[in-house]
């Protein structure tokens, strides 16, 4: 299990990352059985979208031992934004789209953060129908 915990590579996520623009800087042990994962996607000359994806049996509570954490960086003027809250992020037709609390969310991005900021789909209100096969 350590060698496995140690070399883990979430492949086929990964290959899907790279696939839609995202680059694969490099994979971290953080413990016996954890390693994270960071990836880069460049939103302009100066922004960069980070998705650090954790693999491992210590995650917090709320989370599976498979998550993502997000990060805008603007490299020029050296500034940081956290995202802790968004489960998902990505960059497409020059949009950031994410989600979070059960939303998904659009904006777009500058020096100074996030703007324009629009919900596109509410899912709270959903709830589970069991449906018998076939459909």
């Amino acid at each position: 299990m350590d060698q496995i915990a140690r070399e883990f590579d979430p492949s086929i996520y990964s290959y899907k990352l790279i696939r839609d623009g995202w680059e694969k800087i490099n994979t971290v042990t953080t413990g016996k059985y954890d390693c994270k994962t960071y990836f880069h996607k460049k939103l302009d000359k100066e922004l960069i979208l980070c998705k650090i994806f954790y693999a491992g049996i210590n995650h917090p509570p709320g989370k599976g031992c498979y998550f993502e954490r997000h990060e805008m960086i603007d490299a020029k003027n050296e500034k940081k934004w956290e995202f802790p809250d968004w489960e998902w992020a990505d960059y497409d037709n020059g949009h950031l789209l994410w989600a979070e609390y059960g939303k998904i969310m659009r904006g777009d991005a500058d020096e100074n953060g996030l703007k324009d900021v629009k919900e596109i789909l509410d899912t709270n209100p959903l709830t589970f129908e069991a449906i018998k096969a076939p459909y």
